[in-house]
């Protein structure tokens, strides 16, 4: 049954706030929506996350901000949209579930296992709705990987490789990078949380894996307190998944390369090419499908709305798993690499 929420609070408009509310205003567009916004420093964007100086939020949605959270949730929201930095997602979550209030919730959603069991608790107790927005999942390449994953057509995986990288200071021309929660321990910055995406599919794909190996750095030129880089050793008993995630690094990657005993897949999400080869024939498919990132998060909008169903664990168990990955990974790093690592010199 198509879920249509009549009263939208967005908790944050930033530059995935103001995308949300972009893609929920076309979709929803008799809804009735308000903000609550602590900073209100990010200026009107344009779909590129560049400045729009023609005109307001306001004017430009049709949203009306509020001056408390408490006056926001006084208009009797059905639905509330969290976008604010990481640090404060789980605390923002929990009020909207005791309220009652459906949830649509920014990544990671929830920090530390301590976060993402008060959230399930009060989830499964609460009888709303939650998600989370890992809008990578509805890359068609990648539901296309998942459908030859589950084919078999690789047969038993024997490794996979994993490698991300971009550069923050480019993310957000209307913004000092350091002042960015991805780069502010207080704001649950760090590459680990922040660029989660592919965390998020190697547990959707693959399930958790049974030891973990990490090495994690600050090794980019700037003073940062979190790791900007991480490099992970995931182990499945009958095969391994290397990630490397790095967001100081100019040359940019997001690669998903699978080995098996009957085949192999590369999927290049920067390219959008999608390779599926079979050692028996020598045969390659080759599939491109050129999306943005709108598309996707449209997708992803189109899906909560129509698709989702009521009370679905889907994301509870995404947030489990992802949050349980990032501890193990911090866990098994030590959290000793700030003092020897290169990046903090000077």
């Amino acid at each position: 049954m198509a879920r249509q929420p009549k009263r939208i609070l967005f908790q944050g408009l930033g530059g995935a706030g103001q995308r949300h509310l972009r893609i929920f205003r076309s979709l929803l567009p008799d809804a009735e929506m308000f903000a609550w916004r602590r900073a209100r420093k990010t200026p009107l964007l344009k779909p590129d996350l560049t400045v729009d100086s023609s005109g307001t939020l306001e004017e430009r949605y049709a949203i009306r901000m509020v001056s408390s959270i408490e006056e926001g949730y006084a208009l009797s929201p059905d639905l509330v949209v969290i976008a604010t930095p990481s640090s404060l997602h789980a605390e923002a979550v929990l009020e909207a579930v005791h309220r009652g209030v459906d949830v649509f919730v920014e990544k990671p959603a929830a920090i530390s296992v301590d976060q993402s069991r008060a959230i399930e608790s009060a989830v499964r107790a609460g009888g709303v709705d939650f998600f989370v927005s890992f809008q990578r999942r509805f890359h068609p390449l990648v539901q296309r990987m998942r459908s030859v994953l589950a084919s078999g057509t690789l047969g038993e995986i024997m490794s996979v490789r994993i490698n991300v990288a971009s550069h923050v200071p480019d993310w957000h021309a209307y913004e000092d990078f350091h002042d960015l929660y991805a780069c502010r321990a207080d704001l649950g910055g760090g590459v680990l949380r922040t660029e989660s995406h592919e965390l998020d599919l190697v547990g959707w794909l693959f399930g958790m894996p049974q030891r973990v190996s990490s090495v994690l750095g600050c090794r980019g030129p700037h003073r940062l307190g979190v790791e900007d880089s991480a490099d992970l050793l995931l182990d499945y008993g009958d095969y391994a998944i290397q990630v490397s995630l790095c967001f100081m690094q100019r040359h940019q990657e997001r690669r998903i390369v699978i080995n098996g005993r009957d085949g192999w897949l590369d999927c290049d999400l920067l390219l959008q090419r999608l390779e599926v080869g079979r050692h028996s024939d020598g045969d390659v498919e080759v599939v491109g499908e050129a999306v943005d990132m709108g598309t996707l998060f449209t997708a992803q909008a189109e899906y909560f709305l129509d698709g989702f169903e009521h009370r679905s664990t889907e994301y509870l168990e995404a947030i489990r798993n992802l949050t349980s990955l990032v501890e193990a990974v911090d866990a098994a790093a030590g959290k000793g690499w700030a003092a020897s690592d290169r990046g903090q010199a000077g």
